[in-house]
């Protein structure tokens, strides 16, 4: 098993990849289904990439940048539902696991004590 996989906040976010996977295959305007599939594939490379990494400072680092996509994802996904291409229902899926993984990163970015 990769170490990555010994992580909630991977599976979670695994999970939003999969969702964003099913809206994509709709009629999306190309710029947006780009943005958002660049920015969820992001969530998930940098996890593990981080998890990889033995410097904590690295850790963190690249953790934060998988936060940031995260952060990208929901104006993204937000973005969507005012354009009607999502529902409001999965609109809230969609935020929930993101509140999830951003709520999980923000852990794992804080200073080590």
């Amino acid at each position: 098993m990769f170490d990555f996989e010994k992580l909630d906040v991977f599976w979670v976010s695994d999970a939003f990849g999969q969702l964003v996977t099913r809206w994509l295959s709709r009629k999306i305007p190309r710029d947006l289904s780009e943005q958002l599939r660049s920015s969820s594939d992001s969530i998930l490379a940098n996890i593990a990439e981080a998890a990889g990494k033995t410097s904590r400072a690295d850790k963190r680092r690249i953790y934060e940048i998988a936060r940031g996509s995260a952060m990208e994802s929901a104006a993204q996904i937000h973005l969507l539902h005012l354009r009607g291409l999502i529902t409001r229902d999965e609109y809230l899926e969609g935020r929930g696991l993101l509140l999830r993984s951003t709520q999980m990163l923000s852990r794992m970015c804080a200073p080590f004590r």
